[in-house]
Protein backbone atom coordinates (compact mmCIF):
# COMPACT_ATOMS: atom_id res chain seq x y z
CA UNK A 1 0.00 0.00 0.00
CA UNK A 2 3.06 2.24 -0.01
CA UNK A 3 2.19 3.63 -3.43
CA UNK A 4 -1.43 4.31 -2.50
CA UNK A 5 -2.44 7.94 -2.15
CA UNK A 6 -5.04 8.34 0.61
CA UNK A 7 -6.97 11.60 0.37
CA UNK A 8 -7.79 13.88 3.31
CA UNK A 9 -11.34 12.49 3.42
CA UNK A 10 -10.36 8.82 3.51
CA UNK A 11 -7.60 9.59 6.00
CA UNK A 12 -10.14 11.34 8.20
CA UNK A 13 -12.50 8.39 8.09
CA UNK A 14 -9.75 5.86 8.79
CA UNK A 15 -8.48 8.05 11.61
CA UNK A 16 -11.87 7.91 13.26
CA UNK A 17 -11.81 4.14 12.93
CA UNK A 18 -8.40 3.87 14.59
CA UNK A 19 -9.18 6.26 17.45
CA UNK A 20 -12.63 4.90 18.28
CA UNK A 21 -13.64 1.48 19.58
CA UNK A 22 -15.41 -0.66 16.99
CA UNK A 23 -18.81 -1.97 17.95
CA UNK A 24 -20.87 -4.03 16.09
CA UNK A 25 -43.32 -0.50 5.13
CA UNK A 26 -45.64 1.13 3.72
CA UNK A 27 -43.81 4.39 4.28
CA UNK A 28 -40.34 4.73 2.77
CA UNK A 29 -37.42 3.56 4.88
CA UNK A 30 -34.13 5.38 5.36
CA UNK A 31 -31.03 3.17 5.43
CA UNK A 32 -28.28 4.87 7.46
CA UNK A 33 -24.73 3.50 7.33
CA UNK A 34 -22.92 3.79 10.68
CA UNK A 35 -19.14 3.92 10.24
CA UNK A 36 -17.98 2.73 13.65
CA UNK A 37 -20.81 0.29 14.27
CA UNK A 38 -20.39 -1.64 11.06
CA UNK A 39 -24.17 -1.48 10.86
CA UNK A 40 -27.04 0.05 8.96
CA UNK A 41 -29.90 1.65 10.91
CA UNK A 42 -33.29 1.30 9.22
CA UNK A 43 -35.58 4.26 9.95
CA UNK A 44 -39.33 4.06 9.37
CA UNK A 45 -40.04 7.54 8.00
CA UNK A 46 -43.70 7.35 9.06
CA UNK A 47 -42.79 7.21 12.75
CA UNK A 48 -39.16 8.38 12.62
CA UNK A 49 -38.01 5.43 14.69
CA UNK A 50 -35.31 2.83 14.07
CA UNK A 51 -37.13 -0.36 13.11
CA UNK A 52 -34.05 -2.55 12.52
CA UNK A 53 -30.27 -2.58 12.75
CA UNK A 54 -28.41 -4.63 10.15
CA UNK A 55 -24.75 -5.72 10.65
CA UNK A 56 -22.74 -5.25 7.45
CA UNK A 57 -19.02 -4.92 6.70
CA UNK A 58 -16.23 -2.84 8.17
CA UNK A 59 -16.68 0.93 7.94
CA UNK A 60 -19.88 1.19 5.82
CA UNK A 61 -20.15 4.51 4.00
CA UNK A 62 -21.91 4.61 0.60
CA UNK A 63 -25.45 3.33 0.24
CA UNK A 64 -28.03 2.99 -2.55
CA UNK A 65 -31.35 1.23 -3.00
CA UNK A 66 -32.68 -0.58 -6.03
CA UNK A 67 -35.66 1.15 -7.69
CA UNK A 68 -38.06 -1.56 -6.53
CA UNK A 69 -36.86 -1.11 -2.94
CA UNK A 70 -36.05 -4.83 -2.61
CA UNK A 71 -32.30 -4.48 -2.00
CA UNK A 72 -29.81 -2.07 -0.49
CA UNK A 73 -26.17 -1.95 -1.59
CA UNK A 74 -23.67 -0.78 1.05
CA UNK A 75 -20.02 0.07 0.35
CA UNK A 76 -17.73 -1.16 3.16
CA UNK A 77 -14.61 1.03 2.93
CA UNK A 78 -12.07 -1.05 4.87
CA UNK A 79 -13.29 -4.47 3.72
CA UNK A 80 -13.28 -3.60 0.03
CA UNK A 81 -16.71 -5.17 -0.26
CA UNK A 82 -20.33 -4.31 -0.91
CA UNK A 83 -23.01 -5.79 1.34
CA UNK A 84 -26.38 -6.59 -0.23
CA UNK A 85 -29.32 -6.21 2.15
CA UNK A 86 -32.68 -7.78 1.36
CA UNK A 87 -35.20 -5.27 2.65
CA UNK A 88 -37.99 -7.79 3.19
CA UNK A 89 -36.12 -9.26 6.14
CA UNK A 90 -33.41 -6.63 6.59
CA UNK A 91 -30.69 -9.25 6.34
CA UNK A 92 -27.47 -9.41 4.31
CA UNK A 93 -27.92 -11.95 1.52
CA UNK A 94 -24.66 -11.38 -0.39
CA UNK A 95 -21.23 -9.80 -0.02
CA UNK A 96 -19.49 -8.69 -3.21
CA UNK A 97 -15.70 -8.07 -3.32
CA UNK A 98 -14.96 -4.87 -5.27
CA UNK A 99 -11.95 -2.55 -5.42
CA UNK A 100 -9.82 -0.79 -2.81
CA UNK A 101 -11.69 1.45 -0.36
CA UNK A 102 -15.17 1.56 -1.97
CA UNK A 103 -16.74 4.90 -1.11
CA UNK A 104 -19.86 5.80 -3.15
CA UNK A 105 -22.45 3.56 -4.79
CA UNK A 106 -25.35 4.08 -7.22
CA UNK A 107 -27.93 1.82 -8.90
CA UNK A 108 -29.11 2.13 -12.51
CA UNK A 109 -32.81 3.02 -13.01
CA UNK A 110 -33.58 -0.47 -14.33
CA UNK A 111 -32.01 -2.01 -11.22
CA UNK A 112 -29.72 -4.21 -13.32
CA UNK A 113 -26.36 -2.76 -12.33
CA UNK A 114 -24.64 -1.09 -9.39
CA UNK A 115 -21.70 1.28 -9.87
CA UNK A 116 -19.20 1.46 -7.00
CA UNK A 117 -16.51 4.15 -6.79
CA UNK A 118 -13.33 2.65 -5.35
CA UNK A 119 -11.46 5.59 -3.84
CA UNK A 120 -8.24 3.69 -3.26
CA UNK A 121 -8.17 2.08 -6.69
CA UNK A 122 -9.02 4.98 -9.01
CA UNK A 123 -11.72 2.88 -10.63
CA UNK A 124 -15.39 1.94 -10.60
CA UNK A 125 -16.66 -1.62 -10.14
CA UNK A 126 -19.83 -2.58 -12.04
CA UNK A 127 -21.96 -5.18 -10.26
CA UNK A 128 -24.66 -7.16 -12.08
CA UNK A 129 -27.51 -7.39 -9.59
CA UNK A 130 -28.84 -10.62 -11.09
CA UNK A 131 -25.72 -12.49 -9.98
CA UNK A 132 -24.15 -10.01 -7.54
CA UNK A 133 -20.81 -10.32 -9.29
CA UNK A 134 -18.49 -7.68 -10.72
CA UNK A 135 -18.79 -7.76 -14.50
CA UNK A 136 -16.63 -4.74 -15.39
CA UNK A 137 -14.06 -2.37 -13.89
CA UNK A 138 -13.78 1.16 -15.30
CA UNK A 139 -10.67 3.29 -14.77
CA UNK A 140 -11.60 6.87 -13.85
CA UNK A 141 -9.72 9.71 -12.15
CA UNK A 142 -7.77 9.55 -8.89
CA UNK A 143 -9.70 8.96 -5.65
CA UNK A 144 -13.26 8.58 -6.99
CA UNK A 145 -15.90 9.23 -4.32
CA UNK A 146 -19.49 10.08 -5.27
CA UNK A 147 -21.34 8.44 -8.15
CA UNK A 148 -24.73 9.08 -9.77
CA UNK A 149 -26.64 7.65 -12.74
CA UNK A 150 -28.77 9.70 -15.15
CA UNK A 151 -32.53 8.94 -15.15
CA UNK A 152 -32.33 7.30 -18.58
CA UNK A 153 -29.55 5.01 -17.35
CA UNK A 154 -27.15 5.86 -20.18
CA UNK A 155 -24.52 7.82 -18.23
CA UNK A 156 -22.76 7.56 -14.86
CA UNK A 157 -21.11 10.62 -13.33
CA UNK A 158 -18.18 9.94 -10.96
CA UNK A 159 -16.57 12.61 -8.78
CA UNK A 160 -12.76 12.29 -8.66
CA UNK A 161 -11.63 13.82 -5.38
CA UNK A 162 -7.97 13.59 -6.30
CA UNK A 163 -7.87 15.85 -9.36
CA UNK A 164 -11.03 17.98 -9.26
CA UNK A 165 -12.77 16.28 -12.15
CA UNK A 166 -15.89 14.28 -12.94
CA UNK A 167 -15.64 11.22 -15.19
CA UNK A 168 -18.61 10.45 -17.44
CA UNK A 169 -19.13 6.74 -18.11
CA UNK A 170 -21.21 5.42 -21.00
CA UNK A 171 -23.12 2.49 -19.51
CA UNK A 172 -23.45 0.72 -22.87
CA UNK A 173 -19.68 0.33 -23.22
CA UNK A 174 -18.57 1.02 -19.64
CA UNK A 175 -15.98 3.41 -21.01
CA UNK A 176 -15.22 7.00 -20.00
CA UNK A 177 -16.49 9.32 -22.72
CA UNK A 178 -15.81 12.69 -21.09
CA UNK A 179 -13.93 14.27 -18.20
CA UNK A 180 -15.27 17.51 -16.74
CA UNK A 181 -13.13 19.84 -14.62
CA UNK A 182 -15.05 21.08 -11.57
CA UNK A 183 -13.97 22.52 -8.21
CA UNK A 184 -11.48 21.29 -5.64
CA UNK A 185 -12.11 17.90 -4.04
CA UNK A 186 -15.45 16.92 -5.61
CA UNK A 187 -17.38 14.39 -3.50
CA UNK A 188 -21.18 14.37 -3.73
CA UNK A 189 -22.94 14.00 -7.09
CA UNK A 190 -26.65 14.24 -7.96
CA UNK A 191 -28.58 14.40 -11.24
CA UNK A 192 -31.79 16.36 -11.77
CA UNK A 193 -34.93 14.29 -12.55
CA UNK A 194 -34.97 15.50 -16.17
CA UNK A 195 -31.34 14.45 -16.60
CA UNK A 196 -30.34 17.88 -17.86
CA UNK A 197 -27.97 18.87 -15.06
CA UNK A 198 -25.55 17.30 -12.60
CA UNK A 199 -24.78 19.00 -9.27
CA UNK A 200 -21.34 18.29 -7.76
CA UNK A 201 -20.31 19.24 -4.23
CA UNK A 202 -16.67 20.40 -4.10
CA UNK A 203 -15.33 19.67 -0.60
CA UNK A 204 -12.16 21.75 -0.82
CA UNK A 205 -13.69 24.62 -2.74
CA UNK A 206 -16.91 24.91 -0.67
CA UNK A 207 -18.83 25.25 -3.91
CA UNK A 208 -21.24 23.29 -6.06
CA UNK A 209 -20.51 22.92 -9.78
CA UNK A 210 -23.46 22.63 -12.17
CA UNK A 211 -22.79 20.47 -15.24
CA UNK A 212 -25.02 20.60 -18.33
CA UNK A 213 -25.27 16.99 -19.46
CA UNK A 214 -25.92 17.95 -23.11
CA UNK A 215 -22.41 19.40 -23.43
CA UNK A 216 -20.69 18.07 -20.28
CA UNK A 217 -19.54 21.56 -19.38
CA UNK A 218 -19.85 23.53 -16.14
CA UNK A 219 -22.49 26.23 -16.60
CA UNK A 220 -22.64 27.60 -13.05
CA UNK A 221 -20.75 27.53 -9.75
CA UNK A 222 -22.65 28.07 -6.51
CA UNK A 223 -20.94 29.04 -3.25
CA UNK A 224 -22.30 27.02 -0.32
CA UNK A 225 -21.14 26.22 3.24
CA UNK A 226 -17.78 24.87 4.37
CA UNK A 227 -16.78 21.50 2.85
CA UNK A 228 -19.92 20.18 1.08
CA UNK A 229 -20.25 16.39 0.88
CA UNK A 230 -23.63 14.77 0.27
CA UNK A 231 -26.01 16.31 -2.25
CA UNK A 232 -29.59 15.53 -3.29
CA UNK A 233 -32.22 16.93 -5.68
CA UNK A 234 -35.94 17.12 -4.92
CA UNK A 235 -38.24 14.96 -7.10
CA UNK A 236 -39.65 18.02 -8.85
CA UNK A 237 -36.13 19.21 -9.69
CA UNK A 238 -36.62 22.67 -8.21
CA UNK A 239 -34.22 22.44 -5.26
CA UNK A 240 -30.87 20.92 -4.37
CA UNK A 241 -29.93 20.14 -0.75
CA UNK A 242 -26.21 20.22 0.09
CA UNK A 243 -24.67 18.89 3.32
CA UNK A 244 -21.87 21.22 4.48
CA UNK A 245 -19.69 18.89 6.56
CA UNK A 246 -17.72 21.48 8.54
CA UNK A 247 -20.40 24.17 8.68
CA UNK A 248 -23.04 21.95 10.32
CA UNK A 249 -25.58 23.28 7.84
CA UNK A 250 -27.57 22.38 4.75
CA UNK A 251 -27.56 24.80 1.82
CA UNK A 252 -30.75 24.89 -0.27
CA UNK A 253 -30.15 25.80 -3.92
CA UNK A 254 -32.97 26.92 -6.23
CA UNK A 255 -32.23 25.25 -9.57
CA UNK A 256 -34.04 27.97 -11.56
CA UNK A 257 -31.47 30.59 -10.51
CA UNK A 258 -28.67 28.42 -9.08
CA UNK A 259 -28.59 30.53 -5.95
CA UNK A 260 -28.76 29.56 -2.28
CA UNK A 261 -32.22 30.45 -0.99
CA UNK A 262 -32.00 28.98 2.51
CA UNK A 263 -29.48 27.63 5.01
CA UNK A 264 -30.65 25.10 7.60
CA UNK A 265 -28.66 24.37 10.76
CA UNK A 266 -28.50 20.64 11.52
CA UNK A 267 -26.20 18.46 13.66
CA UNK A 268 -22.44 18.07 13.78
CA UNK A 269 -20.73 17.20 10.50
CA UNK A 270 -23.63 16.40 8.17
CA UNK A 271 -22.51 13.93 5.50
CA UNK A 272 -25.29 12.13 3.65
CA UNK A 273 -28.53 13.73 2.52
CA UNK A 274 -31.58 12.30 0.73
CA UNK A 275 -35.12 13.39 -0.14
CA UNK A 276 -38.32 11.40 0.43
CA UNK A 277 -40.16 10.31 -2.73
CA UNK A 278 -42.95 12.85 -2.13
CA UNK A 279 -40.44 15.67 -1.76
CA UNK A 280 -41.87 16.68 1.62
CA UNK A 281 -38.84 15.85 3.77
CA UNK A 282 -35.06 15.73 3.61
CA UNK A 283 -33.08 13.40 5.87
CA UNK A 284 -29.53 14.32 6.91
CA UNK A 285 -26.99 11.99 8.55
CA UNK A 286 -25.05 14.00 11.16
CA UNK A 287 -21.80 12.06 11.51
CA UNK A 288 -20.60 13.38 14.86
CA UNK A 289 -24.01 13.84 16.47
CA UNK A 290 -24.90 10.17 15.95
CA UNK A 291 -28.33 11.11 14.67
CA UNK A 292 -30.36 11.91 11.58
CA UNK A 293 -32.16 15.23 11.19
CA UNK A 294 -35.43 15.52 9.27
CA UNK A 295 -36.08 18.78 7.41
CA UNK A 296 -39.57 19.80 6.27
CA UNK A 297 -39.04 21.19 2.76
CA UNK A 298 -42.09 23.47 2.99
CA UNK A 299 -40.45 25.52 5.75
CA UNK A 300 -36.82 24.37 5.56
CA UNK A 301 -36.76 23.71 9.29
CA UNK A 302 -35.68 20.66 11.28
CA UNK A 303 -38.83 18.99 12.61
CA UNK A 304 -37.40 15.74 14.02
CA UNK A 305 -34.14 14.10 15.06
CA UNK A 306 -33.63 10.32 15.11
CA UNK A 307 -30.77 8.71 17.13
CA UNK A 308 -28.92 6.04 15.13
CA UNK A 309 -25.54 4.29 15.39
CA UNK A 310 -22.02 5.61 15.86
CA UNK A 311 -20.78 8.02 13.18
CA UNK A 312 -23.65 7.85 10.67
CA UNK A 313 -22.69 8.69 7.07
CA UNK A 314 -25.44 7.50 4.71
CA UNK A 315 -23.56 8.76 1.65
CA UNK A 316 -25.92 8.24 -1.31
CA UNK A 317 -29.60 7.74 -2.09
CA UNK A 318 -30.52 6.05 1.17
CA UNK A 319 -34.33 6.40 1.17
CA UNK A 320 -36.46 3.69 -0.41
CA UNK A 321 -39.03 4.47 -3.06
CA UNK A 322 -42.71 4.54 -2.23
CA UNK A 323 -43.24 1.37 -4.25
CA UNK A 324 -45.03 3.48 -6.86
CA UNK A 325 -44.04 2.31 -10.32
CA UNK A 326 -47.07 3.71 -12.16
CA UNK A 327 -46.80 7.08 -13.91
CA UNK A 328 -49.45 9.76 -13.46
CA UNK A 329 -52.21 10.42 -16.01
CA UNK A 330 -52.94 13.88 -17.43
CA UNK A 331 -56.25 14.95 -18.95
CA UNK A 332 -56.85 17.95 -21.21
CA UNK A 333 -59.89 20.22 -21.20
CA UNK A 334 -60.36 23.09 -23.67
CA UNK A 335 -61.81 26.31 -22.24
CA UNK A 336 -62.98 29.43 -24.07
CA UNK A 337 -60.84 32.54 -24.14
CA UNK A 338 -62.08 36.13 -23.94
CA UNK A 339 -65.63 36.71 -25.23
CA UNK A 340 -65.58 40.54 -25.41
CA UNK A 341 -69.33 40.81 -24.89
CA UNK A 342 -70.26 37.91 -27.18
CA UNK A 343 -72.54 35.06 -26.13
CA UNK A 344 -70.53 31.88 -25.92
CA UNK A 345 -71.15 29.28 -28.61
CA UNK A 346 -69.55 25.84 -28.43
CA UNK A 347 -69.11 22.84 -30.69
CA UNK A 348 -68.00 19.23 -30.49
CA UNK A 349 -66.28 19.10 -33.86
CA UNK A 350 -64.20 16.68 -35.91
CA UNK A 351 -60.70 17.31 -37.22
CA UNK A 352 -59.67 15.36 -40.32
CA UNK A 353 -56.22 15.06 -41.87
CA UNK A 354 -55.72 14.44 -45.57
CA UNK A 355 -53.93 12.37 -46.76
CA UNK A 356 -54.10 9.61 -44.18
CA UNK A 357 -57.68 9.91 -43.01
CA UNK A 358 -56.78 10.63 -39.37
CA UNK A 359 -59.78 11.97 -37.39
CA UNK A 360 -59.61 13.58 -33.95
CA UNK A 361 -62.43 14.84 -31.73
CA UNK A 362 -62.12 18.58 -31.19
CA UNK A 363 -63.71 21.20 -28.92
CA UNK A 364 -64.35 24.65 -30.43
CA UNK A 365 -65.56 28.07 -29.22
CA UNK A 366 -66.42 31.42 -30.75
CA UNK A 367 -63.94 33.14 -28.41
CA UNK A 368 -60.87 35.31 -28.79
CA UNK A 369 -58.18 32.80 -27.96
CA UNK A 370 -58.42 29.62 -25.94
CA UNK A 371 -57.19 28.14 -22.65
CA UNK A 372 -56.07 24.56 -22.14
CA UNK A 373 -56.54 23.10 -18.65
CA UNK A 374 -54.16 20.23 -17.85
CA UNK A 375 -55.06 18.10 -14.83
CA UNK A 376 -52.97 15.17 -13.62
CA UNK A 377 -53.79 12.40 -11.15
CA UNK A 378 -51.60 9.81 -9.44
CA UNK A 379 -52.91 7.02 -7.23
CA UNK A 380 -49.84 6.57 -5.05
CA UNK A 381 -47.04 9.09 -4.52
CA UNK A 382 -48.86 12.13 -5.91
CA UNK A 383 -48.19 14.47 -8.82
CA UNK A 384 -44.96 16.48 -8.63
CA UNK A 385 -45.42 18.59 -11.76
CA UNK A 386 -46.76 18.71 -15.30
CA UNK A 387 -44.23 19.37 -18.05
CA UNK A 388 -45.29 20.85 -21.36
CA UNK A 389 -44.13 22.64 -24.48
CA UNK A 390 -45.84 24.31 -27.45
CA UNK A 391 -44.71 25.38 -30.90
CA UNK A 392 -46.29 27.19 -33.84
CA UNK A 393 -46.91 25.43 -37.17
CA UNK A 394 -44.83 27.16 -39.87
CA UNK A 395 -45.97 27.28 -43.50
CA UNK A 396 -43.85 25.03 -45.68
CA UNK A 397 -42.42 23.04 -42.78
CA UNK A 398 -43.22 19.70 -41.17
CA UNK A 399 -45.26 19.59 -37.95
CA UNK A 400 -43.34 20.86 -34.90
CA UNK A 401 -42.55 18.50 -32.02
CA UNK A 402 -41.96 20.83 -29.06
CA UNK A 403 -39.75 19.87 -26.14
CA UNK A 404 -41.27 19.69 -22.65
CA UNK A 405 -39.33 22.76 -21.56
CA UNK A 406 -41.94 24.39 -19.32
CA UNK A 407 -43.64 23.12 -16.19
CA UNK A 408 -46.61 23.55 -13.88
CA UNK A 409 -45.48 22.89 -10.30
CA UNK A 410 -48.77 21.30 -9.24
CA UNK A 411 -51.35 18.75 -10.34
CA UNK A 412 -53.21 21.18 -12.60
CA UNK A 413 -52.75 24.40 -14.48
CA UNK A 414 -53.97 26.45 -17.43
CA UNK A 415 -52.04 27.30 -20.59
CA UNK A 416 -53.29 30.33 -22.53
CA UNK A 417 -53.29 30.58 -26.32
CA UNK A 418 -54.44 34.18 -26.98
CA UNK A 419 -52.93 34.78 -30.43
CA UNK A 420 -53.78 33.59 -33.93
CA UNK A 421 -52.03 30.46 -35.16
CA UNK A 422 -51.97 26.69 -35.17
CA UNK A 423 -49.94 25.12 -32.36
CA UNK A 424 -48.70 21.69 -31.34
CA UNK A 425 -48.89 21.10 -27.59
CA UNK A 426 -46.95 18.28 -25.92
CA UNK A 427 -47.43 17.49 -22.24
CA UNK A 428 -46.89 14.85 -19.55
CA UNK A 429 -46.76 14.69 -15.75
CA UNK A 430 -44.16 13.40 -13.30
CA UNK A 431 -45.10 11.93 -9.93
CA UNK A 432 -43.19 12.26 -6.67
CA UNK A 433 -41.72 8.79 -7.11
CA UNK A 434 -40.07 9.99 -10.32
CA UNK A 435 -42.36 8.17 -12.75
CA UNK A 436 -42.68 10.06 -16.04
CA UNK A 437 -45.87 9.92 -18.07
CA UNK A 438 -45.37 9.25 -21.78
CA UNK A 439 -45.81 12.54 -23.62
CA UNK A 440 -49.22 13.28 -25.12
CA UNK A 441 -50.01 15.73 -27.93
CA UNK A 442 -52.84 18.01 -28.97
CA UNK A 443 -53.43 20.65 -31.65
CA UNK A 444 -54.62 24.15 -30.74
CA UNK A 445 -56.06 26.40 -33.47
CA UNK A 446 -56.83 30.07 -32.88
CA UNK A 447 -58.20 32.78 -35.19
CA UNK A 448 -58.48 35.89 -33.02
CA UNK A 449 -59.64 38.00 -35.98
CA UNK A 450 -62.75 35.85 -36.43
CA UNK A 451 -63.19 34.95 -32.71
CA UNK A 452 -62.78 31.24 -33.27
CA UNK A 453 -60.65 28.67 -31.40
CA UNK A 454 -60.38 24.88 -31.10
CA UNK A 455 -58.33 22.26 -29.25
CA UNK A 456 -58.18 18.57 -30.04
CA UNK A 457 -58.26 15.60 -27.73
CA UNK A 458 -54.87 13.88 -27.22
CA UNK A 459 -53.40 11.96 -30.16
CA UNK A 460 -50.05 10.64 -31.37
CA UNK A 461 -48.18 13.51 -33.04
CA UNK A 462 -46.22 10.97 -35.07
CA UNK A 463 -49.48 10.04 -36.82
CA UNK A 464 -49.45 13.34 -38.73
CA UNK A 465 -48.01 13.07 -42.27
CA UNK A 466 -45.17 15.40 -43.21
CA UNK A 467 -47.53 17.44 -45.45
CA UNK A 468 -51.29 17.60 -45.18
CA UNK A 469 -54.49 19.58 -45.26
CA UNK A 470 -56.28 19.74 -41.92
CA UNK A 471 -59.99 20.53 -41.74
CA UNK A 472 -62.10 21.12 -38.65
CA UNK A 473 -65.86 21.10 -39.19
CA UNK A 474 -68.87 21.25 -36.92
CA UNK A 475 -71.69 23.46 -35.70
CA UNK A 476 -71.39 26.08 -32.97
CA UNK A 477 -74.48 26.24 -30.78
CA UNK A 478 -75.97 28.37 -28.05
CA UNK A 479 -79.46 27.23 -27.18
CA UNK A 480 -81.45 27.28 -30.40
CA UNK A 481 -78.89 29.36 -32.23
CA UNK A 482 -76.58 27.39 -34.53
CA UNK A 483 -73.64 28.31 -36.72
CA UNK A 484 -72.01 25.71 -39.01
CA UNK A 485 -68.31 26.28 -39.60
CA UNK A 486 -65.24 24.93 -41.31
CA UNK A 487 -61.66 25.76 -40.37
CA UNK A 488 -58.90 24.66 -42.70
CA UNK A 489 -55.13 24.94 -42.81
CA UNK A 490 -52.26 23.34 -44.66
CA UNK A 491 -48.76 22.52 -43.55
CA UNK A 492 -45.61 20.78 -44.74
CA UNK A 493 -43.12 21.18 -47.60
CA UNK A 494 -45.82 20.61 -50.23
CA UNK A 495 -48.47 22.84 -48.64
CA UNK A 496 -47.98 26.00 -50.70
CA UNK A 497 -50.40 25.97 -53.65
CA UNK A 498 -51.18 22.27 -53.21
CA UNK A 499 -54.93 22.54 -52.61
CA UNK A 500 -56.93 24.54 -55.12
CA UNK A 501 -60.42 24.50 -53.60
CA UNK A 502 -61.76 26.91 -50.97
CA UNK A 503 -58.42 28.69 -50.70
CA UNK A 504 -60.22 31.67 -49.25
CA UNK A 505 -61.23 29.52 -46.30
CA UNK A 506 -57.75 28.30 -45.33
CA UNK A 507 -57.01 29.24 -41.71
CA UNK A 508 -60.52 30.66 -41.44
CA UNK A 509 -63.91 29.97 -39.95
CA UNK A 510 -67.13 30.81 -41.76
CA UNK A 511 -70.84 30.19 -42.02
CA UNK A 512 -71.58 27.56 -44.68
Amino acid sequence: MSNLKITHRLALLLGVLVLSPVVWAGAPQAYITNLNDGTVSVIDTASNTVMATVPVGNFPNGVALTPDGAHVYVANVVDGTVSVIETAGNTVTATVPVGLFPFGVAVTPDGAHVYVANQGGGNVSVIATASNTVTATVTVGPSPTGVAVTPDGTRVYVANDGDGTVSVIDTASNGVIATVTVGGGPVGVAVTPDGARVYVGNFSGSTVSVIATATNTVTATVTVGLNPEGIAVTPDGTRVYVANFNANTISVIATASNTVTATVTVGANPAGVAVTPDGAHVYVANQNSNNVAMIATASNTVTATVPVGVLPRAFGKFISSSGDATPPVTSLAAQPGTLKGRKLMTANATLTVSPGGLTIQTRCFDSFGLNVLLSATDDSSGVAQINYGSAHFVLGQQPPNPALDQSIASASGTIAFPTTGVFALNYGAVDRAGNQEAAKSALVMVNSFKAFACATQPFALAALPSSATVTVSGTLTNGSKTKPFRFKFKYGPRSAGRDGDDDENDNDARDD
